[in-house]
């Protein structure tokens, strides 16, 4: 008799069954269940069977990883699932929804670093415009910042930002700025 609850933190028992339980689809599904990892060893023809995939996704986002069904990548109800739950999931949907606006945007509300795995159209053009301090910033794709300041800032505000513009480390730059974005947007929420 399989122990079920033994796959919530080693889903890669699924491994060692016997190959004809790994073709099993209410197997599987009970596996899923418990844990959506457990989709990486199953037979590669039950990752067409959306009720699997539906149940793998929604317990473990990140088990987008382990499916290979290119019409399931491309399921935009599914990814908005998966990008609740985690953001990072984000990098492994398809080109076509890396590129969605508000996907990325569900993705980065989530969790801001998975802006990294959006399009580099929405990396080169995400424009964030913070109407109550006239404040946009401009993320390349590289993840270098470019603030663009409002003309009646003082000296002192403007030597913070020159600070921040001249720190060269991207990954926790960008960080800093996506978590910045975020609390702005919370703020500006909150007041309106």
């Amino acid at each position: 008799m399989f122990d079920f609850k033994k796959l919530k933190d080693n889903p890669e028992l699924v491994y060692h069954v016997e190959p004809h339980l790994k073709k099993d689809k209410d197997f599987i599904l009970k596996c899923v269940s418990v844990n959506g990892n457990c989709i990486n060893w199953a037979d590669p023809s039950l990752h067409q069977d959306t009720q699997i995939v539906h149940t793998a996704i929604t317990n473990s986002p990140l088990a987008y990883a382990f499916i290979d069904n290119t019409s399931i990548r491309d399921d935009r109800e599914l990814a908005k699932i998966a990008l609740l739950n985690n953001g990072l999931a984000l990098q492994f949907l398809s080109e076509k929804l890396k590129d969605d606006e508000h996907l990325v945007e569900i993705a980065m509300a989530q969790n801001p670093l998975a802006f990294i795995y959006a399009s580099n159209r929405i990396k080169h053009f995400h424009l964030v415009s913070l109407d109550k301090t006239k404040l946009h910033i401009h993320i390349d794709t590289e993840g270098f910042a470019t603030f663009f300041l409002p003309k009646d800032m003082s000296k002192e505000q403007l030597k913070v930002f020159k600070v921040l513009h001249l720190i060269k480390e991207p990954s926790w730059f960008l960080s800093l700025v996506l978590w910045i974005e975020l609390l702005f947007k919370r703020l500006l929420n909150k007041w309106m």
